[in-house]
């Protein structure tokens, strides 16, 4: 699958309060998915997004630290984007 469209870039962001950093990434502007695994989340976003904007949102939650570092699609980010599929296909076909 296309785990990686044109235009976007996978981001790995280790942080403290991982589940509350997850709310706040689905609000931001250009965020494609964003995953969590274990004590970090897997972002795809738009390639316009910079590190500071996520910074910002993230500070806006509480999260004052984070750890943000570019990298390639992991096995489970394949899973989660076949899963994702799937159900929008079974969606569409009810």
């Amino acid at each position: 699958p296309d785990v990686n469209p044109p235009g976007t870039r996978r981001l790995d962001v280790t942080c403290d309060h991982v589940t509350t950093a997850l709310r706040a990434m689905h609000e931001m502007r250009g965020m494609r998915s964003a995953t969590v695994f274990g004590q970090s989340m897997h972002l795809l976003v738009d390639e316009s997004v910079k590190r500071a904007q996520i910074d910002d949102q993230l500070r806006k939650v509480g999260v004052d630290h984070s750890e943000i570092r570019e990298i390639g699609p992991s096995l489970e980010d394949v899973f989660v984007e076949l899963s994702a599929k799937h159900a929008a296909e079974q969606q569409k076909a009810a």
